[in-house]
């Protein structure tokens, strides 16, 4: 599975800089880092979804935001989805 994954973890306290490098830890061992804060990498859906916990386990979902793409390795749009976790407004969920 091609999973591509981004945040913004709020540093607006002393607690985020704290989530903002264990997030970074993490996505590290699992993809490949190619922004700031983009992800990408190819991963079995047992690894994306220990992964996806322990970034639920570091997050504040009341300000921070991660969003996780994923699509199968055929690459076909039947097999594309968006997983949000965190903080999202409404707005943010129209393309």
């Amino acid at each position: 599975m091609i999973v591509v994954m981004a945040y913004d973890i709020d540093t607006t306290e002393k607690e985020g800089y704290k989530r903002l490098r264990k997030i970074l830890k993490v996505s590290r061992r699992y993809l490949f880092q190619v922004q700031k804060s983009v992800f990408k990498g190819e991963i079995s859906i047992g690894k994306l979804n220990q992964f996806k916990k322990e970034i639920y386990k570091i997050i504040d979902p009341s300000k921070d935001k991660v969003v996780i793409y994923t699509v199968d390795n055929y690459g076909t749009l039947s097999g594309f989805e968006e997983e949000q976790l965190g903080k999202f407004s409404e707005i943010s969920n129209i393309i």
